[in-house]
């Protein structure tokens, strides 16, 4: 990102300019940045929620609301009264305030219920079917991997397979999976009820990752995949200043991301040492797992709107790599790599603050422009 600071420089004015507002937006912390919500009204389109603070309110931050760079805030329970939102996004807000669904994860999975409901389409009904149905046959698969890295290290039943795998899924398999337990809990020296228990938790809290080397790679696993292609895409495209930022951002995504998997995956090694330090071992994976789920939100999207803007190699969409600067999702300062945190700090005219409710992001001043321009939406909905 420090070259892309560089080239930046040396562009034209609308890439460095571009650039610069890319950095004065970043945000210190992944709370701050919120998790991108799969709104279907237009104007929502690639907003996030978050929680603010001080008053423990949700709160909508929506990019390029008035036409331009601008990120505006809105209240959420406000958020109907200042744009007419659809069927599916009145029934998405209500899943995401009863089930607090403001997490990435806990996003995916209120997004998925109220997407199968059929309010945003057949087309999205059915991949939201098609998705939970993922998430139930990876739990299975997470379980199973699990079982064969216990059995490895009791030798109760030998060796882990194909027969085994199959006879555990069978009608026997509830007792072959206490008898491995129990070795396994003889093993580390722990209660053997206590012992199954932590098993199948574990399994769960790696549901989103998955584990190293099985077949079907886990959900946060594949994302990152389709970060490392899209750093490659957008080196390849060359595509100046604003294109160089966003390979340069997804790079240290994808690094940050890969070392965070990394540390994961060398815990999982030795079980027994994890199931010894449980508590703190849990807590550190869950806290772990969180924080990669915050990392990589919001670049599906990216990857989406990469690959619309490039369907056309002689006539790339312009329009839509301006989107991607808009909704890039840029690593929190507290979060990011030191050299990178010192770029971005010596950016000259970069400020950071929380922004506030009908209020310029870089003076702390009342937009009165946007103020009229709500109340004059909110007329007009009012009289529909």
């Amino acid at each position: 990102m420090a070259r892309g600071a560089e080239a930046g420089r040396s562009s034209s004015g609308g890439d460095v300019q571009t650039l610069r507002l890319a950095y004065d937006y970043a945000p210190s912390t992944f709370d701050e940045r919120g998790t991108t919500v799969p709104f279907t009204t237009p104007e929502l389109a690639f907003s996030r929620v978050r929680r603010d603070t001080r008053t423990n309110h949700l709160e909508v931050l929506v990019t390029g609301f008035s036409g331009c760079r601008s990120i505006y805030v809105f209240p959420w329970d406000g958020l109907a009264s200042v744009m007419r939102l659809t069927l599916h996004d009145r029934a998405l807000q209500a899943e995401i305030s009863l089930a607090d669904a403001i997490t990435p994860m806990r996003m995916r999975l209120a997004a998925h219920r109220v997407a199968k409901t059929g309010l945003a389409g057949v087309e999205a009904a059915e991949a939201a079917g098609a998705a939970m149905a993922r998430i139930a046959r990876e739990e299975k698969i997470n379980q199973e991997a699990m079982l064969r890295r216990v059995v490895r290290l009791t030798g109760v039943l030998d060796k882990t397979t194909d027969d085994l795998m199959r006879r555990v899924r069978g009608r026997v398999g509830e007792t072959l999976i206490v008898q491995v337990a129990d070795a396994f809990a003889r093993l580390v020296g722990q209660p053997p009820g206590q012992c199954r228990a932590r098993i199948l938790e574990l399994s769960d809290a790696v549901g989103p990752l998955g584990f190293a080397g099985d077949e079907d790679a886990g959900y946060l696993r594949r994302i990152l995949r389709r970060v490392g292609d899209l750093r490659n895409s957008i080196s390849a495209a060359n595509i100046g200043a604003t294109g160089h930022l966003a390979g340069e951002t997804a790079g240290v995504t994808a690094r940050m991301a890969e070392r965070m998997i990394a540390e994961i995956d060398r815990e999982l090694q030795n079980l027994p040492a994890f199931f010894a330090g449980w508590d703190a071992n849990i807590l550190r994976l869950r806290q772990g797992i969180d924080r990669l789920a915050w990392l990589l939100d919001g670049w599906l999207d990216v990857c989406e709107l990469w690959q619309a803007a490039m369907a056309d190699r002689q006539n790339i969409d312009h329009r839509r790599i301006a989107e991607i600067m808009r909704v890039i999702p840029l690593v929190p300062k507290s979060e990011c790599e030191n050299t990178v945190r010192v770029t971005m700090d010596n950016l000259a005219g970069i400020r950071h603050r929380i922004v506030q409710q009908l209020q310029d992001w870089r003076t702390g001043e009342i937009d009165y422009e946007i103020v009229g321009r709500i109340e004059t939406i909110k007329a007009r909905t009012a009289a529909l």
